[in-house]
């Protein structure tokens, strides 16, 4: 992969655009630091917990100043 920065992966146990197991090999492809969120009986759509997650990852990082590896 060529990813450089964080990156959170998050699907739903539902979704028929992209099946958990896409979702998975994606997260597993990458390097770290990386998370894998699952949103529970959710298709390819909006979970109402989806903007806490965000924001605490995107803050995690902005805040530590990581620079692209």
């Amino acid at each position: 992969t060529r990813a450089r920065c964080p990156v959170q992966v998050s699907y739903g146990t539902r979704d028929p655009a992209c099946p958990p197991d896409v979702a998975k090999a994606i997260a597993e492809a990458l390097p770290e630091p990386k998370r894998l969120l699952a949103y529970q009986n959710q298709g390819h759509d909006w979970h109402p917990e989806m903007p806490l997650h965000n924001s605490e990852w995107f803050l995690r990082y902005l805040s530590e100043g990581s620079e692209p590896r």
